[in-house]
């Protein structure tokens, strides 16, 4: 299954999920142990952050071939998705910037999509918008927060 996750906030501009407790802890339990694809600026925020280590890791980025911890390094998202079925990930997640959500969107499954109060401190640019005819919604409730953040859970109507 792939899975978009994305932290937004008041505007929908893309936002990252450490900004609050409540976001990380969801984007830790619902994406550990799945394939993180990436793009290479955001492989170098997160991993100031969190220890990569329990996620299988592909960085999307033009320029580089290996990253420096070794993760797989593809040119586009389409090459990234294409590996990850050849090795029958079951669970993957895309996280990144506008270009890589539009160009992962038409391959999605599902997407999750927290949000944050904060306004974005970096240019990731705007979630793509949705269309109410390819997507269902509903709101996740998660127990094992002491917040109840407010999580919006996309799936495609096929």
């Amino acid at each position: 299954m792939l899975t978009l996750i994305a932290t937004v906030d008041p505007g929908n501009n893309i936002n990252v999920p450490w900004l609050s407790p409540t976001n990380l802890s969801f984007f830790l339990s619902e994406t550990i142990g799945g394939t993180l694809i990436m793009s290479a600026s955001q492989y170098g925020e997160y991993e100031k952050r969190i220890d990569l280590s329990g996620w299988n890791v592909l960085i999307i980025d033009h320029g580089m071939k290996r990253s420096p911890g070794g993760e797989p390094v593809f040119q586009h998202v389409t090459e990234a998705l294409k590996h990850c079925w050849k090795m029958q990930y079951s669970r993957i997640y895309v996280l990144g910037d506008r270009n890589l959500y539009h160009a992962a969107i038409k391959k999605a499954d599902r997407i999750i999509m927290g949000t944050s109060k904060e306004s974005a401190k970096t240019d990731n640019g705007h979630f793509p918008n949705l269309n109410s005819q390819d997507w269902n919604r509903s709101q996740l409730w998660l127990p094992d927060c002491e917040v109840v953040p407010i999580v919006k859970e996309y799936t495609r109507i096929h």
